[in-house]
């Protein structure tokens, strides 16, 4: 009967999401889990974080940027992603030779810069606290 309402039909019709059903014992910290087209639907913290980061050849979309920020905050202060972000990018500019020439540096910093910037730009009430701003 609920199946026949013209409401419920129209609600229920979604695109189909095609996911890889590789099955695993346990949801690993660095598991991602995306759709056929490289969408993220779902991961670990620590991979979210991980895939938000930028590195000298890529930084992640602004929506990408966008939704995690926002959401985050359901598992960690901004202080606290902010401090990930910082340690994560300094591992990575001592972890490679390359990341110490001028070039490699200029761009790692750029792509940071604009993460900075979506961040400051779309969710400012995180820069409240003083923690924040310095």
């Amino acid at each position: 009967m609920l199946a026949s309402s013209p409401m419920m039909t129209s609600s229920t019709k979604r695109r189909d999401i095609e996911l890889n059903t590789h099955r695993s014992d346990k949801f690993e910290q660095n598991d991602i889990v995306v759709d056929a087209l490289g969408n993220v639907l779902s991961g670990s913290p620590e991979a979210l974080i991980a895939r938000l980061l930028p590195t000298r050849n890529s930084t992640a979309d602004t929506n990408y940027m966008f939704s995690l920020l926002l959401n985050l905050r359901t598992v960690m202060s901004p202080e606290e992603l902010m401090q990930k972000i910082v340690q994560q990018c300094m591992f990575t500019q001592n972890a490679d030779a390359v990341n110490f020439c001028r070039e490699g540096r200029d761009r790692m910093f750029s792509h940071l810069l604009r993460l900075c910037r979506e961040w400051v730009t779309s969710i400012p009430h995180d820069f409240r606290s003083e923690h924040m701003r310095t």
